[in-house]
């Protein structure tokens, strides 16, 4: 399995600029720590994961390095494939779903990509299907998780360096009909890529939909989790969580202080001493 981490997560400023987004908390656990905790659920031992920045974390898996330079989707593929099984799974670092890897090898096949896609909602790549086959980008009534399931050798054809997987992967392989889709039953999706999907993956988080070790694992950390709202602060009842004794709006998020010069009446998420209105 490769967890995809690299880039420079400039959606999620000004909290990049101090942290890699896949590093960041949710509910107070790392974003990445459930992608890893949802691949040990489905019996996936073996995890590359590509960084750019640096990784703050003791990873349980192998790092494929590409501080040197920014190599895009596809090509942070090509530089870990003699890392990688065959076919190989692919989820992004910084979305929290179940990873359907068992429902992806049922519905690969012959296909040489095959994408695990839910039904179509807000802004997300529109896929189209049909008969289990994708036939198109940007239109039809599902999206692209994130998350597929990739014959080795369609990365280890792709030269050396930057590439991009739509452009360079899916878009050839859609016109010699050999992109299967996987469609999900309905489930969570929280795509944490921005400040504002960040702090509404807290105000719905799934606890009790998550792997059991992740609902271990958020629990040792914090006090009786109830109605969506956690506050360590005892008197922050109206954020969704708090690590700080001042008075925020009403749903904000805050680990640690709140900054100086945060406007406080407001809505915002806050880390690292770094704000932003939500």
């Amino acid at each position: 399995m490769m967890l995809m981490a690299a880039g420079l997560g400039t959606r999620m400023h000004p909290f990049t600029t101090k942290c890699p987004k896949a590093f960041l908390p949710l509910m107070g656990v790392p974003l990445v720590q459930y992608a890893l905790d949802h691949a040990a659920a489905a019996g996936i031992t073996q995890i590359v994961m590509n960084v750019h920045q640096y990784c703050p974390l003791d990873f349980p898996g192998i790092l494929s390095d590409e501080s040197e330079a920014l190599l895009g989707s596809s090509g942070g593929m090509r530089k870990a494939i003699e890392l990688l099984d065959d076919p190989f799974f692919i989820a992004n670092a910084d979305v929290l779903m179940p990873l359907p890897y068992e429902a992806l090898k049922r519905a690969h096949g012959s296909n040489l990509v095959t994408l695990a896609v839910l039904p179509a909602y807000g802004n997300y790549t529109r896929v189209d299907v049909a008969d289990g086959c994708v036939q198109g980008l940007g239109q039809g009534g599902y999206f692209y998780t994130g998350c597929a399931l990739i014959a080795k050798e369609v990365i280890a054809r792709l030269p050396l360096g930057p590439s991009d997987f739509v452009h360079d992967v899916l878009k050839p392989l859609i016109a010699q009909k050999r992109v299967g889709a996987c469609i999900l039953p309905q489930t969570y999706f929280f795509d944490c890529g921005t400040p504002q999907l960040w702090h509404a993956s807290h105000a719905q988080f799934p606890l009790t939909q998550l792997p059991a070790i992740t609902q271990q694992r958020f629990m040792q950390r914090h006090e009786p989790y109830t109605q969506g709202v956690i506050a360590k602060g005892a008197r922050l009842q109206p954020c969704i969580y708090s690590d700080s004794q001042d008075e925020v709006g009403e749903q904000s998020v805050v680990y640690g202080c709140v900054p100086k010069g945060a406007p406080l009446a407001s809505k915002i998420i806050v880390w690292g001493g770094l704000w932003a209105s939500v």
